[in-house]
């Protein structure tokens, strides 16, 4: 960075559950211009907020019944996330029926929303045998027509 003339003025992880309903860590590092004669930032991180959910944050969307209808889970793609195989992603919650597994795919918007993955749009997609060794990673939210409760 100082043969671009800047120097690194503060970095260090943040976890984005401090600040919002899902945990994802990132890695910051802020610059400045190596002509500003500024001492070493002292980096204030955003004041945390206790235990925001979906709910707490004003995140959770309401639908028409017609745009619900839209966005159902189609019956293949439920079934998947409800098999037992792919239920790696949350090892730390035992389930041994599909419906549990399912129990802990949905979000009732009372609880920390999972870290969304990559390919979370088409995870469902992909090769079983990929899916049985790594899990299936998807999550849903209550009443978006997942029809498991």
């Amino acid at each position: 960075m100082i043969f671009c003339g800047y120097r690194v003025a503060w970095q260090g992880p943040l976890d984005l559950q401090d600040q919002s309903p899902t945990a994802r860590i990132r890695w910051l590092r802020i610059a400045a211009p190596v002509s500003d004669h500024l001492p070493p930032l002292r980096f204030q991180p955003w004041n945390r907020i206790v235990s925001p959910t979906p709910i707490s944050e004003d995140a959770v969307l309401s639908f028409s019944m017609e745009d619900a209808q839209q966005l159902a889970l189609p019956p293949e793609t439920a079934d998947l996330a409800a098999n037992l195989k792919y239920h790696k992603a949350f090892r730390n919650r035992a389930a041994t029926t599909p419906n549990e597994v399912m129990k802990n795919r949905v979000n009732d918007g009372h609880s920390r929303t999972p870290t969304v993955m990559a390919m979370y749009g088409s995870q469902h997609e992909l090769d079983t045998s990929f899916l049985e060794k790594h899990g299936y990673f998807g999550h849903f939210n209550e009443g978006t027509g997942t029809h498991w409760k």
